[in-house]
């Protein structure tokens, strides 16, 4: 007779949902955020050498930042630091997409 595996408990699966769901709410939050400081390099034409030396770090840590790998919370806010901007935090209900601010979208958007 085969063994039966143990079923989960409720508060198992609602603690893995969380976790699911904060995985996507923090991959979310930093493509927004490295989308955002892609387009202000573009628009005030700085390249990524730049932000680097702005930054204190080396070129290839701003591209891997950038592309979202190994990027913290600290390091955009270095970024935006480095860019005299300052980064606000908007609450509200989940939704598709990333949100640009209006002064940053491209024009065939």
């Amino acid at each position: 007779m085969p063994r039966l595996k143990p079923a989960k408990s409720e508060s198992r699966v609602a603690l893995s949902n969380v976790a699911k769901s904060y995985e996507w709410h923090y991959e979310a939050f930093i493509l927004e955020a490295t989308e955002i400081i892609s387009r202000i390099l573009i628009k005030r034409n700085i390249s990524r050498t730049e932000l680097a030396r702005r930054m204190g770090v080396s070129q290839p840590r701003v591209t891997m930042m950038l592309a979202g790998k190994k990027v913290g919370v600290g390091s955009l806010v270095r970024a935006f630091a480095a860019l005299n901007c300052t980064m606000h935090i908007d609450l509200g209900p989940v939704s598709e997409g990333v949100r640009i601010p209006e002064s940053l979208r491209m024009e065939d958007q």
